[in-house]
């Protein structure tokens, strides 16, 4: 599975961790990590992702091309997860 950062046309491949049991897709671009925002925030217990990432800097997250299973087209993903939790 790949994905592309929001207004690019580089695809950057998902690969599946495991954290804690759960499954969280990360996306490497320009040598960085980059989570599926939704995925790290469900083994966290956050219960909702947009707010969690209001409190990132804005080159802490970004929005990719990777449709979820309800069909939207981006998610939101983040670079810096010790801030988001």
């Amino acid at each position: 599975m790949d994905c592309t950062a929001k207004g690019s046309k580089k695809r950057h491949p998902i690969v599946p961790f495991d954290f804690e049991g759960s499954a969280v897709r990360v996306a490497t671009r320009d040598g960085e990590p980059w989570w599926v925002l939704t995925d790290v925030c469900r083994p966290l217990e956050i219960g909702h992702a947009p707010m969690a990432s209001q409190r990132l800097d804005y080159d802490e997250k970004d929005t990719i091309s990777l449709p979820d299973s309800e069909g939207r087209p981006h998610q939101n993903a983040i670079n810096e997860l010790t801030s988001a939790a």
